[in-house]
């Protein structure tokens, strides 16, 4: 199998601006701890397969693969990588031309990234969710977005 980057039992890993094609596997990981900023995989078997580690995804895209993140037993900080997302995302939303309270979503988002215990972080993640897909029956781009939160989540809205 072609492994585009491959870490083992390693710890503080930072991936930063990384650009990955064409792999079997463009990055695995077992049994380490990583952040992953700026990264992008497309065209390859599997984006992403992280193995009992700890991954934490910033500003990364994984788009056209087969699989795009493969996660097993693994603790990932998916919530609070879609919570920035939103956030940077709602930051240049006008109120006035969207209809919407890109405030009132900014706020829930931050509650989110606050919250320290899973079960709650959980609760306000998915009424998060539920506000947003509220707003993308009227608005195209919030559609848009919840479409690429999706795919990071490995779930495909076609």
């Amino acid at each position: 199998m072609r492994i585009g980057i491959l870490a083992k039992n390693a710890r503080n890993i930072i991936l930063d601006n990384v650009y990955i094609r064409g792999f079997d596997c463009g990055i695995a990981l077992e049994n380490s701890k990583a952040l992953l900023n700026r990264v992008h995989v497309s065209h390859s078997g599997i984006g992403l397969i992280a193995r009992k580690s700890y991954v934490t995804l910033n500003r990364s895209v994984f788009l056209k693969n087969k699989i795009d993140i493969l996660v097993e037993i693994t603790s990932l900080e998916m919530i609070d990588t879609v919570a920035r997302i939103i956030k940077a995302y709602l930051s240049n939303v006008s109120t006035i031309y969207y209809n919407i309270n890109p405030y009132q979503l900014i706020s829930q988002a931050n509650e989110v990234l606050r919250e320290s215990k899973p079960v709650f972080k959980r609760i306000k993640f998915k009424a998060l969710l539920k506000k947003l897909i509220n707003y993308a029956e009227h608005v195209v781009t919030v559609y848009e977005l919840i479409k690429i939160i999706f795919r990071l989540l490995g779930v495909s809205l076609s």
